[in-house]
């Protein structure tokens, strides 16, 4: 899913910035596979910043994380991604907050990865909104790290994640799927 995931999201971005040459090129050596080429085209495209695609900070942090390439350095994954996300890619404030939910390249804190959740979710038009709803309703279900089990917020997060009008049905399914355990458990939960 997380593959799939990140390629819907490379087409998304691709036919937003049209303008960024670089990150064009990139996404399309991505897709070929030649990661050499694509990880040059992403440094390319935020040598150009504040006038580049920042999705490039995370889409390049993927190059350091040692499945596309020959590098692995969590830390530097994490500072692109955080860069990104600072600079408002919703994509990177996604992988941000599961960097620091799961703890890759700096220590878990899942207060902070809640925090980059919501900021994936005000962008309210990329599938990276969809999939933070759905996993702040996991966190809030489970009690997960230093976040308290709060089913209610589970529940408002797989709500939204459901009636959001952002066509992304894997998420919403898994969100759906969710809610109707939730069912089980609390009637409450039931519409």
């Amino acid at each position: 899913m997380k593959k799939l995931l990140v390629f819907f999201l490379f087409i998304n971005s691709l036919l937003a910035f049209e303008n960024d040459h670089a990150y064009i090129s990139a996404i399309k050596y991505y897709a070929a596979k030649d990661y050499e080429k694509s990880k040059l085209a992403f440094e390319q495209s935020i040598s150009n910043c504040p006038k580049c695609n920042t999705d490039s900070y995370f889409y390049l942090a993927l190059h350091y994380d040692g499945s596309r390439g020959k590098e692995k350095d969590l830390q530097k994954v994490f500072g692109l991604a955080l860069k990104g996300a600072e600079l408002g890619s919703a994509i990177a404030q996604f992988g941000l907050a599961e960097y620091y939910r799961w703890g890759t390249g700096t220590a878990q804190d899942t207060q902070k990865a809640t925090y980059w959740f919501k900021k994936a979710i005000e962008q309210k038009t990329k599938s990276s909104s969809v999939s933070s709803m759905y996993n702040l309703g996991i966190i809030y279900y489970n009690g997960e790290g230093n976040v308290a089990v709060d089913k209610k917020l589970a529940y408002k997060y797989w709500m939204k994640c459901v009636d959001s009008d952002v066509s992304y049905p894997e998420a919403k399914e898994g969100c759906q799927n969710n809610l109707d355990i939730l069912c089980k458990q609390s009637p409450w939960a039931c519409k």
